[in-house]
């Protein structure tokens, strides 16, 4: 199976930048403005302090998740690159069941001297209206909803 095409625009790869999986239940009150990214995840074009307003404005929470997650390409920086490393953060994010991630940091490595690669580090995220982190259980649920509501 392969990878569904993946946006590589190189300045949606910022400090700050967040991606929110496709799905996830929101209210109608949430003003949060985004654009495709790749199949199941989209990125949020919101500026920043008018993300957090909307959010709060709903009366939602956006849990911020302790640990790093990284994700690693050989190569010179460039989109495509940027979007490998950025596809395993998402498969890391998935995995724990969360369902948004921001971007902390993107650098640029040379290994021995010769092999250059590109790491982007970030900490998974997750939008919901308790103020209470949902179970991992409880992540799982409201992902596969998510999901199937995508189709």
């Amino acid at each position: 199976m392969t990878s569904p095409p993946i946006k590589t625009d190189a300045s949606l790869f910022s400090e700050g930048t967040v991606f929110i999986q496709e799905g996830v239940m929101l209210p109608d009150a949430m003003r949060i403005d985004t654009a495709s990214y790749s199949r199941g995840w989209q990125v949020v074009t919101n500026d920043q302090r008018t993300f957090d307003a909307s959010i709060a404005a709903a009366g939602w929470n956006f849990f911020f998740t302790v640990g790093k997650l990284e994700g690693i390409a050989f190569g010179r920086l460039n989109s495509l690159n940027l979007s490998r490393a950025m596809r395993r953060i998402l498969r890391q994010v998935k995995e724990r069941n969360f369902n948004a991630v921001q971007i902390t940091g993107i650098k640029i490595f040379k290994a021995l001297g010769l092999i250059r690669y590109v790491r982007i580090s970030a900490h998974a995220r997750h939008l919901q209206k308790s103020s209470q982190l949902d179970t991992d259980q409880q992540r799982k649920i409201a992902q596969e909803q998510s999901a199937w509501a995508v189709g």
